[in-house]
């Protein structure tokens, strides 16, 4: 399968304003994953984007690449690359999990706990974003999270904003779910 062509046309789709989706079968996720572990060793970013992108997109999931997502998440990357390869965590590890009724995996709350301790804000705000999917799974991070949460003054900075308003939504959520603060 052409991935980059595949892109190209989920990005058309995205352009016109219309909903990326399409499908993967076993064999075009095995493809896809050595098309990925291709685009890690030669530290591709072009690629390694495109199927961060693609693994958001499909309407199909694999747990091929979890490793490889949790792995790519431990390099040091640009904040940009670290936000879509959690676009990807979301649909591939997140999603599936929860449409099969398993928790994530507890790698996965490792990363996050890391993530929260991010510099970049918008790093921050997207991992929170996570975080609050995780319902009451959440409060496993609850000290960390709390941690996290910026002072007053981060109302200047719009992301830090947000990760405020998303740690004020998670502590209710909590609250709702009848757990202690």
């Amino acid at each position: 399968m052409d991935f980059k062509a595949k892109y190209l046309e989920m990005m058309e789709c995205l352009k016109a304003g219309k909903r990326p989706y399409f499908k993967l079968s076993s064999d075009q996720f095995i493809e896809l994953k050595q098309y990925y572990t291709l685009a890690l060793e030669q530290e591709n970013k072009e690629h390694i984007h495109q199927v961060h992108f693609l693994l958001e997109t499909v309407g199909s999931y694999s747990k091929l690449f979890d490793d490889l997502l949790y792995q790519y998440m431990e390099t040091e990357v640009d904040p940009e690359s670290l936000i879509f390869c959690l676009g990807a965590i979301q649909k591939q590890v997140i999603d599936r999990c929860s449409k099969e009724g398993e928790r994530p995996p507890s790698s996965l709350f490792a990363l996050l706990r890391k993530l929260l301790l991010h510099k970049n804000p918008e790093v921050l705000e997207w991992a929170l974003r996570i975080i609050e999917g995780l319902g009451p799974m959440s409060y496993s991070l609850k000290d960390d999270i709390l941690k996290a949460k910026p002072s007053i003054w981060g109302v200047f900075n719009s992301h830090k904003k947000a990760s405020r308003e998303i740690i004020n939504v998670i502590i209710k959520n909590w609250q709702a779910y009848g757990l202690k603060i």
